[in-house]
């Protein structure tokens, strides 16, 4: 499976090129969905929606490069989208049963972090909010699903993925955290992708 090698590929030359070659992430970053969709499309039983929320996601990732105010909300607003996706998705397969504990801790985070750094936001406060609202639907919508785990635990990656971004963009900007977000983001989509049923291939 070269396309699965090559996706991590391009996401460790997204990491490199954050620490020595910033300019270069124009190349690499847009790489990475179409990777992770080809793959999915090629090797997993991938409904055509999810499809379209990872289009979603590399929009995202387009528009989040830019500096410029509008074109960040487009990235966040194309986010949202991909999110409104998988949850709906997740809803589909949902259980009677509320798991308590990871609901409960996934929203517990979120509130944490609204408590601590809202105001650190500044301009974002709102749609910052709005993005919370529905990357938490989406984490609980599949915690509480029959999806399987790696679903689950991608989504949960997601949210972290998420806060650290967060953190780094409005509060405290870090290589680190620049380091952490694009490797959790990565993890957690292949996660969520991987995690559908393979297709039976010939090769490879």
């Amino acid at each position: 499976m070269w396309l699965k090698y090559s996706y991590f590929l391009v996401l460790l030359a997204d990491l490199v090129a954050i620490i020595y070659f910033p300019e270069y992430r124009f190349f690499s970053k847009p790489l990475i969905m179409p990777l992770l969709a080809i793959y999915g499309h090629l090797y997993h039983h991938i409904p055509k929606v999810i499809l379209v929320a990872l289009s979603f996601a590399f929009l995202g990732d387009v528009f989040l490069m830019f500096s410029d105010k509008s074109l960040f909300l487009i990235g966040m607003f194309a986010f949202l989208i991909m999110q409104a996706i998988y949850a709906v998705h997740a809803f589909s397969y949902r259980n009677n049963k509320i798991n308590w504990i990871p609901t409960g801790f996934m929203l517990g985070l979120a509130l944490s972090f609204h408590l601590k750094f809202f105001q650190s936001l500044g301009d974002f406060k709102i749609p910052v909010l709005v993005y919370t609202v529905f990357i938490m639907l989406m984490a609980t919508t599949a915690l509480n699903s029959s999806k399987p785990k790696l679903f689950k635990i991608g989504a949960c990656i997601f949210v972290l993925s998420d806060l650290i971004l967060a953190i780094n963009l409005f509060v405290d900007k870090r290589l680190v955290f620049s380091l952490a977000v694009i490797l959790t983001y990565g993890l957690a989509q292949f996660l969520i992708i991987f995690s559908f049923k393979k297709k039976q291939v010939l090769s490879s």
